[in-house]
């Protein structure tokens, strides 16, 4: 059967992925040719078929689907392969407590590793997600039932507290999206109402939209800000109205900068990274050796002149002075002053509530 002219995206996207699954070894794009029935258009040439490929193995590479292109004899890459290991997640089971990880409940791919639980081990597991709900947080609570929701569906876990009782974000406003869409598509500045957790204040803004990310639950507006001068993220929550300029519907109103990408703005950011505020570079000598100040040093740029140095781009120096704080005194902000000032001031409140309710430590401020 012929494609449809518009295939969906997604859709595309879809049965390419389902027919590099199907086979076990690296196929040219020939081969896929007849495997995406999107890519049997007879209306279209042969050399826009290929560049829709390449755009799509790009984008789905961009989400995390690991397509590899595989070289032939002469090294140029002209097939392509994605690994059933390296795409599925392994199934989980329950093992024999007599018996230490011997598969006895589960099913699995057979080129798949099975991880595998002791009985009390799922028992902690599941514990901690059902407290984890009851933290408060209602992204993080969505996120802990969603976990134990799918150990549910490879062994037994036992009924417990479920965020369905924790109050949820309401949801996104598709109306806005819409309208924040069409202005990026159209490339129409947008004058919108923005409240900023960073200055605490509401207040208008006009702004070139390049495009919409969704990453850890909500959505955010990367536009160019001409005012400051810079690409900023400003999360689509927070932005009470928008409206696209009207004068001259069909004509652009900006250009996207040279070299723009929106994939780096899409990749997960620490707490600390996101928001509109302007990122300035925060210096943090570490001093300890445990594993999670070694872990915590790694995600910092090495500072040539200061070997236990590590520099960060912090947007929420709040944020930031929290973790640092949870790595137990074995890392300390040393530049910008705010930066410090936020640790300190953190740790002065951490010492004075651990003094008030539990004396017994013997912990003062200071």
């Amino acid at each position: 059967m012929p494609a449809a002219k518009r295939t969906p995206k997604v859709q595309r996207w879809i049965d390419l992925v389902a027919a590099l699954l199907r086979y076990h070894y690296p196929v040219a794009f020939e081969t896929l040719l007849d495997d995406v029935p999107a890519y049997r258009d007879s209306t279209k040439k042969r050399d826009a078929i290929l560049r829709m490929f390449e755009r799509d193995k790009d984008e789905l590479r961009a989400l995390g689907i690991p397509i590899e292109s595989v070289p032939n004899e002469d090294g140029v890459p002209d097939r392509y392969r994605l690994r059933a290991r390296d795409f599925y997640l392994p199934y989980l089971s329950l093992v024999d407590d007599a018996t230490p990880r011997r598969r006895t409940a589960g099913y699995s791919y057979r080129a798949l590793p099975t991880l595998a639980f002791l009985p009390d081990e799922l028992e902690l597991i599941v514990r901690a997600g059902q407290r984890v709900q009851q933290l408060g947080d209602p992204l993080l609570a969505h996120h802990a039932a969603t976990a134990l929701r799918k150990l549910a569906h490879d062994v037994a876990v036992a009924a417990g507290p479920s965020s369905e009782l924790i109050a949820a974000e309401p949801p996104h406003d598709a109306a806005l999206l819409a309208t924040l869409d069409d202005a990026i598509r159209r490339r129409k500045r947008v004058t919108m109402e923005y409240h900023s957790i960073g200055r605490n204040h509401t207040g208008a803004r006009t702004v070139e939209p390049l495009g919409l990310i969704f990453i850890s639950g909500a959505w955010y507006l990367i536009a160019n800000d001409p005012d400051a001068g810079a690409v900023k993220q400003f999360r689509v929550r927070r932005i009470t109205s928008a409206t696209v300029h009207s004068a001259r519907p069909q004509s652009p109103d900006f250009t996207t900068p040279a070299g723009f990408s929106l994939a780096p703005y899409a990749t997960s950011r620490h707490p600390w990274e996101l928001g509109d505020q302007d990122a300035v570079d925060a210096e943090v000598r570490f001093t300890g050796s445990s594993g999670a100040a070694a872990e915590a040093r790694q995600l910092g740029q090495p500072v040539a002149e200061h070997p236990t140095h590590r520099r960060f781009r912090v947007r929420r120096p709040e944020a930031f002075a929290r973790w640092l704080l949870a790595l137990g005194g074995d890392a300390e902000p040393v530049a910008p002053a705010d930066v410090v000032t936020a640790w300190r001031t953190l740790a002065a409140q951490t010492a004075a509530h651990y003094a008030e309710h539990y004396p017994e430590h013997g912990m003062a401020p200071s």
